[in-house]
């Protein structure tokens, strides 16, 4: 089968409704593998694709978020996001939450990111429980450390390493949990394992000197 012959299929079975060859067809424009590279095109066929395949919409924002074959659009990049979160799209939430809270495309509103990073999290996109962990650990506006290292404990269950890197420090800082040595270094262990590779100084440093003070700190 030719190369036009494969694409002329392809563009048969998206133009009936097939979602994964509609995802193929927006690629090909896309990349211009074997066409005339068309965003246009491109964008066409990933909005039809949108309602049944949870990456399409991501692909959109991204598209206007970057400035990626077509004119950079933050607030088209927010829209798409914010539509397709609405839609149960765990992945847009989590995304959603983050344009929240950064500003981006919108205005800047932690209550708005903490509860799309909520949302997320309750349909099982777990690295929310980092990024709660650590806006309740670092943003004055809504700081609690008894949130943060509730959901840094969450995150870590599901092998966050920069959770686990975190309550290395919270442990070590004994401000809101009793200063705690030998968790601090369990913690540090656990970052390091799941690849944080500046938990290693700071394993180094526990162990020489087990009584010492090592600061308050956030892994971004």
């Amino acid at each position: 089968m030719t190369m036009t012959t494969f694409f002329e299929e392809l563009l048969k079975r998206a133009k009936a409704g097939d979602t994964d060859a509609q995802m193929a067809v927006a690629e090909i424009y896309f990349k211009g593998k074997g066409v005339l590279p068309s965003a246009l095109e491109a964008l066409y066929w990933l909005e039809k694709a949108a309602p049944n395949n949870k990456y399409a919409s991501i692909q959109i924002a991204n598209m206007y978020l970057n400035g990626y074959g077509v004119p950079q659009d933050v607030k088209k990049a927010f829209d798409v996001t914010y539509k397709y979160a609405n839609k149960n799209n765990e992945i847009q939430m989590f995304n959603l939450a983050g344009y929240y809270l950064h500003g981006v495309g919108t205005v800047k509103d932690v209550y708005e990111a903490i509860s799309w990073y909520k949302k997320a999290y309750q349909n099982n996109h777990y690295e929310a429980a980092y990024y709660l962990g650590f806006i309740y650990q670092t943003i004055d506006e809504v700081k609690n450390l008894e949130e943060a290292i509730k959901w840094y404990e969450i995150a870590v269950e599901y092998n966050n390493g920069r959770a686990a890197y975190n309550l290395a420090y919270l442990y070590l800082d004994g401000s809101v949990v009793a200063k705690d040595n030998d968790k601090a270094l369990e913690y540090a262990n656990k970052a390091l394992s799941l690849g944080v590779n500046e938990a290693e100084q700071l394993i180094e440093q526990i162990e020489k000197n087990k009584d010492g003070y090592f600061g308050y700190s956030a892994y971004r």
